[in-house]
């Protein structure tokens, strides 16, 4: 066993799996999102794996977050990733 080695870190911190649907700037559907960090209104942080994705914009609703797919409704302004 090599220390500081966890093959099931690796796996659940990968962000291969993860994409993105838009629908013009009305609609998004992210899938593989591990969990939401944070939501308001005005922002939606969705953790996904080794990146947050925050998307901006007025209205915002997490109309669905069902087996990692997590549907975001509103006026979507703008898309940031940083690493988690």
């Amino acid at each position: 066993m090599v220390l500081g080695f966890n093959p099931l870190k690796n796996i659940s911190e990968n962000t291969d799996n993860a994409g993105i649907e838009l629908f013009g700037n009305k609609r998004m559907i992210v899938l593989d999102c591990k969990y939401v960090v944070d939501f308001s209104e005005e922002s939606v942080v969705l953790n996904l794996g080794n990146l947050n994705m925050k998307v901006r914009g007025d209205n915002l609703v997490i109309s669905s977050f069902c087996y990692g797919q997590t549907d975001i409704t509103g006026e979507i302004v703008s898309i940031e990733f940083e690493r988690a």
